[in-house]
């Protein structure tokens, strides 16, 4: 079983780790292996596999556009009315005199709540027959009314007024949609004017307000490049999440390392439940990438305005620990391989690498080495940085035909070799001065 450690390895794990136990993430369950423990071949081609799937999700950018698109299916529209002029028709509709509307089991005990006091209502109503349901949500309602006459007949003489009346009623917020299996318009949620509408799109517009606040650093790319979203949405019930994922090549990768990291924003806006918000994470626990989770305490907010006001503070706090974790990983993978002399010619790179004994593989000419690098880099063409430059090299093993396996796992072994090491490629004064010395000696007779 492999032991070896991964140069450099232990460091930046430890580093990842401090940030999450100062943000109260803690994994409960140990590693199986030291951490920094070399990854096996299974365990590298999981962490690859790990990789691709992120980067095949939508970027940051795309996040306003998906979210606004899934509530635009839904075709939301939200009715102010007074609760004394509603009633339920025999069928069951919800109706203020025109073409009553379905009305769903959670709306129907928010109605009674609202209308009579009654708790718990809805699953009892939801089962009843139609007709039976619409004499009991009556009966409620019938209540209601008395209750607000009476309410406003106090201290005045005869039939209260219209204005006594209208002060008395309650108004009420009916939440509709369209239901995407039926294509009909549907309550979904009876909720009052005080509630404060967060869904999908105030959502996601609040990853978005925060990630003004992050990732500002000049020369980083940052969690905007680097970090990708989901939007999952199912009734009332929505789901925000931005993901990362550990840049590192799979040959710098070890166990103990965090693979990725989420920070999910949930909702339901049917005034049921709070919003709430968490952070989790990762870690590879064993050399074939077997993982453990670990997530935070997910905090919950009120749909009222300082709710609201708190939630923003959460999600930019929850950002930047994301962002401080991209910030290790981006360190760790983009150190530079090169010296600044030659930051202007990738090719020149490739070539010195070789010819200087960097990257070896016999049996080929430095120039068709050379040839087959570039071919890699300009499949994701980069800065001059080691993720770059080993990612070239891991690209141009895997697209390309080699003599034998044994090259290819060369290849990678010598990627992953110049992703953790510091290598300087000499100027060419300095190879000069090299050759006129080596000269120098081989002239000497001895």
């Amino acid at each position: 079983m492999n032991t070896q450690t991964v140069p450099g390895s232990v460091e930046r794990i430890n580093q990842v780790m401090d940030v999450l136990a100062d943000n109260g993430v803690a994994f409960k369950e140990p590693l199986w292996f030291a951490a920094g423990t070399e990854l096996v071949s299974s365990g590298k081609e999981s962490v690859r596999k790990s990789q691709l799937t992120h980067e095949q999700k939508p970027l940051l950018s795309e996040l306003m556009g998906l979210a606004q698109a899934a509530y635009d299916a839904q075709n939301r529209q939200d009715l102010n009315v007074m609760l004394s002029t509603i009633s339920m028709t025999p069928d069951g509709l919800l109706t203020r005199g025109r073409k009553g509307l379905s009305i769903t089991q959670t709306c129907l005990g928010q109605l009674v709540n609202k209308a009579d006091g009654v708790t718990y209502a809805g699953p009892y109503l939801a089962q009843l027959p139609p007709k039976k349901r619409a004499e009991n949500v009556n009966y409620h309602l019938e209540n209601f009314r008395a209750a607000m006459t009476s309410e406003a007949a106090k201290g005045q003489p005869g039939c209260p007024s219209d204005e006594a009346l209208a002060k008395a009623d309650k108004e009420v917020v009916l939440r509709t949609m369209i239901d995407p299996a039926t294509k009909v318009r549907g309550i979904y949620a009876m909720v009052s004017t005080t509630y404060e509408r967060y869904d999908l799109p105030q959502g996601a517009q609040a990853f978005v307000d925060a990630l003004a606040n992050v990732s500002q650093q000049p020369g980083r790319r940052g969690l905007l490049d680097q970090a990708r979203c989901e939007v999952w949405v199912s009734g009332p019930r929505w789901k925000v999440m931005i993901h990362i994922h550990n840049p590192i090549n799979t040959d710098a990768y070890a166990v103990g390392d965090v693979l990725r990291g989420w920070v999910c924003l949930k909702g339901v806006d049917d005034g049921t439940s709070a919003l709430s918000i968490e952070v989790g994470f990762v870690r590879t626990r064993c050399v074939n990438n077997t993982v453990i989770y670990a997530k935070s305490v997910g905090n919950k907010f009120r749909h009222s305005k300082a709710g609201i006001a708190k939630l923003a503070g959460e999600v930019r706090k929850a950002l930047g620990v994301l962002d401080n974790i991209q910030t290790i990983w981006e360190e760790a993978a983009q150190a530079p391989i090169i010296d600044a002399v030659y930051q202007g010619d990738v090719k020149h790179v490739f070539r010195r690498l070789v010819e200087e004994g960097h990257f070896r593989l016999p049996g080929y000419s430095t120039d068709t080495l050379v040839d087959r690098l570039m071919e890699g880099w300009n499949r994701e063409p980069s800065k001059y940085t080691r993720a770059a430059i080993s990612n070239s090299m891991t690209w141009a093993a895997h697209t390309q035909s080699w003599k034998s396996y044994e090259d290819i796992e060369s290849i990678e072994e010598q990627a992953g070799r110049l992703l953790v090491q510091e290598v300087r490629v000499l100027t060419p004064e300095q190879v000069a001065q090299n050759e006129a010395r080596q000269n120098r000696f081989a002239n000497l007779d001895l």
